[in-house]
């Protein structure tokens, strides 16, 4: 009974260390959690104060909103549900273009508009497909859309198309 308790005595150093080392633990996961969460939760904070922007009657609030979007979908903090989120944003803001057409901005005052460039024809009358076959006139609020749409998609691995790259590319 005695070398039995004389184990145990031993043995408590080792037990309190052991706790110790536990405890320590625990706290260091709970700590990073804790730290994880608060990161997530100003990044939509961030989110939520830019997608009151988005959805504002001001256009120059849009832009502002969809810029901050766009910076906040790079953001390894966004989840694929919350690109998807960001990117049916985009959609009803970019209108459906065939490829051909050559994008260029709009005054703060000008309505979004496509002009048609007529085709050339040969002189036998056969039509000549021109370089562009017309221009697409896009506000500053879709050419941010455009850069959010960018950003998403490229997040998601899917593919962006040609004429919303060059949309997103105008300045």
């Amino acid at each position: 009974m005695q070398d039995a308790l004389d184990t145990i005595s031993k043995l408590g150093p080792v037990a309190t260390g052991l706790a110790a080392v536990v405890a320590l633990v625990v706290g260091l996961v709970a700590w990073r959690q804790r730290q994880q969460a608060d990161r997530l939760a100003e990044w939509w904070r961030r989110t939520q104060w830019a997608l009151d922007r988005a959805l504002s009657p001001d256009p120059g609030a849009r832009v502002v909103g969809l810029d901050v979007l766009a910076l906040q979908a790079t953001s390894v903090l966004a989840s694929a549900e919350d690109l998807r989120l960001l990117r049916g944003l985009t959609l009803p803001r970019l209108p459906d273009v065939p490829d051909g057409f050559e994008p260029e901005l709009v005054g703060p005052d000008e309505q979004p508009h496509v002009t048609e460039v007529p085709t050339p024809t040969t002189p036998d009358r056969e039509p000549v497909r021109p370089q562009a076959v017309g221009t697409l006139h896009v506000t500053r609020e879709q050419v941010a859309a455009a850069r959010l749409l960018l950003v998403t998609d490229a997040r998601l691995g899917e593919a962006t198309p040609p004429w919303v790259q060059r949309v997103a590319a105008l300045t």
